[in-house]
């Protein structure tokens, strides 16, 4: 069959021939082309002339359209002929189509259907350096059906993957090293110049990004270097429009054209209309998509909306992150497909060179709930663990889908699928919503648990300026109630290509799950519309902990999560303060509102106590423990139920024999030694006074209080006690000295007096720590007539001297007062005489004795 070809020439027409004789002998190749090679467009209608039936993955909805209505133009038909596509609730396809570009997970879910994939002899996996998890995952599929259908064909494409790993797990097949076009491209950086601009969509700060990438969209349109179109590399469609409305009455500038997925199927006719400039606002899927001719000028945010898991709700993400520098690389090359180019990059060149050099796998990152479900389904025993992945997620991830699909129902205890999960498998849900609609269907409200999976699943997102004015017990319940009322009522809330893209998602699932009509969700019981939640959610369990007071006077209700974390509760959310909730999406969060590193909870639903004992996901455990009560330190039975982490109830009775009840208080005691009694000081300087005595070679028979001896210590606090508080109230030194006999006792007070006597006959107290030399602190004046230092153990052993002015602060410390008085002591009595004249200053201090309770300075 001879195809038309496209007025543009590629650079891989030269090796078509060759790909499709090599094809002819062997069972699969490789094709590495660079962006602008063509591989895309032209590699299916080249196998589609040898007699092929084709099926093509595409990693984007949008890149799969687009290619599919390229093709299509090339053979002069409409889509959905000879060439077509199916993406997630769309298809373009017909008993004629031939070739069929689908999105990642549709060839999972075909070959669910259809294990064999009959109907098609080869396989297309286009840009699969960009290793979704879904690709990962057609790979190895189709590399196990090739062993059962030899004639079963398989190319792989890429533009910048390094194919060494590629080329073993393939059994090294041929690989075409094909250039693209390589015109010069001059790159410049444009980082706004307030610091806040390019993180305002994260920040609140709105308006300002936008209107930077508006200003350098201007300036490059009227730069000579850029004489073609422009590309501008954008986060999502709300950006899109912002930056649309921005331009909007823009003098010289050209058409401004919006390329997402909701736009794309428009988007070809209006492009090849004129030749005037125009200026297409993209998502990043136009780093990978087919060459759009002419265009000479790229800016690139430097950013773009990568899929993930989000730990909090187990459900796959979308957030905004900075891209690879293979991105940013293969975005500026979009300006030198066709002709020399410009980039303008809207962050500084450091930033450039700090950011990865390749995106990480999205299997090292991703949730596989839904994919270790599909695999499940596939009516064919698979060892997971022994499956040939081409990249191996860690085990952790496989056990964790495992657990979380048993605990939602669609696995049984032996991992094999259940009745409830072949229904999860064959809708376009994760499992977690899945279950939500099953148990829709099981009390009666599909239609209501039908759209609050939509809602949830397009990310549940208000304007930004629209504000929660009443409370309510389910944000689920509110949004379901606030979009029924939009489309009666006629005003805005939602977005109006999410409300679109809401409506087309449960549309496109009623005949699939068998409901009514949309409006009937209003209908919904609200209790019950929760019981589904938290059925779906059970793990999200969350306990009031404290509602705090904010400096702006605002209640924040902080919550403990069954499996550890605290979040407060966001503004985003219509609970009011329930003690109960189970959190629909949460997020980690350092911001100051949050309180550290509390979570954030947006979206939650109020649940009832009384449902955790439903436990469907085995959460629920029970202990009992003999101790002593927290509350009152009295020996207890306590009986605890614990959701996960999070305690439920306890019941607590008081233990009545005396002896059974001393024991528990000396466990308690046992169990708490280190923290109890003033960190334990009596005991270490008992223990210092015994190493002080053998360091100085004083004989002993006193023992360690360690081991055997430590337990006799702790028996006898405890005994004759009703509470530990009684005990921890006891004089510990006592305690300690009620254990020696008399002779240790004596030895103990003679080497270490509690007291010294000064030589004005007064008796000062003597201070013992458990890391260094005994100290006594007296005023200077109290040692007026001592010539002697005051010494321990028997003289062995010098106290250290706190010498106290008469506002008691020391003035002086020695361990040699005769010392002192020869040598510092003229300075220091010039200096407070001066400050206390009315004190005692006698020049010679060893011979001036002062009265025994005298009051000095008077």
């Amino acid at each position: 069959m001879e195809i038309p070809k496209p007025n543009l020439v590629f650079p891989i027409e030269e090796y078509l021939p060759e790909i499709r004789q090599e094809l002819a002998r062997a069972s699969s190749l490789i094709i590495k082309a660079s962006p602008g090679a063509g591989k895309t467009t032209r590699v299916p209608l080249a196998l589609l002339a040898e007699g092929h039936t084709v099926i093509m993955v595409q990693p984007r909805r949008i890149a799969a359209k687009l290619a599919a209505t390229w093709m299509a133009k090339a053979l002069g038909e409409e889509v959905g002929q000879t060439v077509g596509y199916q993406i997630r609730f769309e298809a373009k396809m017909s008993p004629k189509t031939r070739i069929l570009v689908v999105t990642e997970g549709l060839l999972t879910r075909r070959l669910m259907d259809d294990p064999s994939l009959s109907g098609f002899s080869a396989v297309i996996l286009d840009e699969f350096h960009e290793r979704h998890i879904h690709g990962d995952l057609a790979l190895a599929l189709v590399k196990g059906l090739m062993g059962q259908r030899r004639e079963l064909k398989l190319i792989v494409m890429s533009a910048t993957l390094e194919t060494q790993e590629l080329e073993g797990y393939l059994d090294r097949p041929r690989v075409f090293d094909i250039p693209g076009r390589a015109y010069p491209i001059e790159v410049e950086y444009h980082p706004p110049h307030n610091p806040f601009e390019s993180a305002s969509k994260n920040r609140g700060v709105f308006g300002l990004w936008e209107s930077h990438i508006a200003q350098k969209i201007l300036d490059m349109s009227v730069d000579q270097r850029c004489p073609g179109h422009i590309l501008v590399f954008l986060n999502g469609a709300a950006e899109i429009r912002a930056v649309a409305q921005r331009l909007r009455g823009a003098q010289g500038l050209g058409q401004v054209l919006i390329l997402t997925a909701e736009t794309s199927q428009d988007f070809v006719e209006p492009f090849f209309q004129s030749n005037t400039q125009k200026v297409i606002l993209a998502t990043n899927v136009a780093e990978t998509s087919i060459t759009l001719p002419g265009v000479t000028g790229v800016i690139d945010g430097g950013y773009a909306k990568q899929s993930g898991f989000a730990a909090w709700n187990g459900l796959p993400t979308l957030e905004v992150q900075k891209i690879s520098q293979a991105s940013c690389i293969q975005r500026s090359g979009r300006a030198g497909r066709t002709a020399p180019g410009l980039c303008f990059r809207l962050f500084s060149e450091s930033d450039f060179r700090t950011r990865p050099p390749f995106a990480e796998p999205e299997i090292r990152r991703a949730d596989l709930c839904q994919t270790v479900l599909e695999l499940k389904s596939m009516g064919r025993k698979i060892d997971l663990n022994k499956f040939r992945w081409f990249e191996e997620p860690k085990t952790s991830q496989i056990e964790f889908s495992e657990t979380l699909l048993k605990a939602l129902g669609a696995l049984d205890k032996e991992g094999q699928l259940t009745p409830d999960g072949a229904k999860m498998a064959q809708w376009p849900l994760h499992p977690r919503l899945g279950r939500m609609v099953i148990e829709g269907l099981r009390v009666g409200i599909p239609e209501a648990m039908l759209l609050a999976v939509s809602l949830f699943n397009e990310g549940m997102v208000t304007h930004q300026e629209y504000r929660v004015q009443e409370s309510s017990f389910c944000d689920i319940t509110y949004l379901v109630n606030l979009f029924l009322r939009q489309k009666s009522d006629g005003f805005q809330v939602f977005d109006g290509f999410k409300t679109q893209k809401i409506m087309r998602v449960y549309q496109d699932m009623r005949s699939l799950i068998g409901c009514g009509a949309v409006g009937l969700a209003a209908q919904a019981n609200a209790e019950l519309i929760r019981r589904c939640v938290f059925r779906a959610f059970a793990d999200r369990v969350a306990k009031l902990r404290v509602i705090e007071t904010t400096h702006q006077a605002q209640k924040k209700a902080i919550y403990h999560f069954c499996f550890g974390k605290e979040g407060v509760l966001h503004h985003t959310s219509v609970i009011d303060h329930h003690p109960w909730i189970v959190a629909l999406e949460a997020q980690e969060s350092l911001s100051q509102d949050s309180g550290g590193r509390r979570g954030r909870i947006l979206w939650a639903t109020a649940i009832d106590e009384s449902w955790l004992f439903q436990d469907p996901f085995g959460l629920l455990r029970k202990t009992r423990e003999t101790m002593v009560d927290p509350k009152n330190q009295r020996p207890s039975n306590i009986e605890a139920t614990y959701y996960q982490e999070v305690l439920v109830a306890k019941h607590l009775t008081h233990i009545g024999t005396q002896e059974k009840g001393v024991q528990v208080i000396l466990q308690s005691l046992r169990d708490s030694w280190e923290k109890s009694f003033d960190n334990l000081l009596p005991l270490k300087i008992y223990h210092w006074k015994l190493a002080t005595l053998e360091r100085l070679g004083v004989p002993h028979k006193m023992p360690k209080l360690e081991g055997e001896y430590l337990d006799i210590l702790q028996q006898s606090l405890v005994e004759g006690a009703s509470t530990l508080d009684h005990v921890l109230k006891c004089d510990l030194t006592a305690s300690v000295l009620s254990l020696l006999d008399d002779e240790d006792q004596n030895l103990l007070q003679r080497m270490f007096p509690d007291q010294f006597l000064l030589a004005s006959g007064k008796k000062i107290q003597i201070h013992y720590g458990d890391d260094g030399p005994p100290l006594i602190k007296a005023k200077i004046q109290e040692f007026f007539g001592q010539k002697i230092h005051p010494t321990v153990c028997q003289g062995k052993l010098p106290v250290v001297i706190h010498l106290l002015a008469p506002n008691q602060r020391p003035t002086q410390v020695t361990s040699d007062l005769p010392g002192f008085w020869q040598s510092s002591y003229g300075m220091v009595k010039k200096e407070l005489k001066a400050r206390y004249p009315k004190h005692s200053w006698p020049d010679d201090p060893t011979q001036k004795t002062p009265p025994y309770k005298k009051t000095f300075g008077r």
